[in-house]
């Protein structure tokens, strides 16, 4: 039953239904992956672009990887 409704509902309903109905803690965990996810791609993303203008060599990589993770953080 629980599955037809899901399948009937708009996909952005669905979610938030299910999000609704998972305990607070799975929430976290969720939201903590989906950052930590982000903060990677920033990581990678700056990184990539920090090669090629030849700066990656003067901020190691530490510094790139603590700056994102404050920022998705925050």
């Amino acid at each position: 039953m629980a599955v037809a409704v899901v399948v009937t509902m708009p996909v952005p309903v669905a979610v938030v239904v299910v999000i609704m109905t998972m305990p607070v803690a799975v929430v976290v965990v969720i939201v903590v992956i989906v950052v930590v996810i982000v903060a990677v791609v920033i990581v990678a993303v700056v990184a990539a672009a920090a090669s090629r203008v030849a700066v990656a060599p003067a901020v190691p990589p530490a510094v790139l990887v603590a700056v994102a993770v404050a920022v998705a953080v925050s």
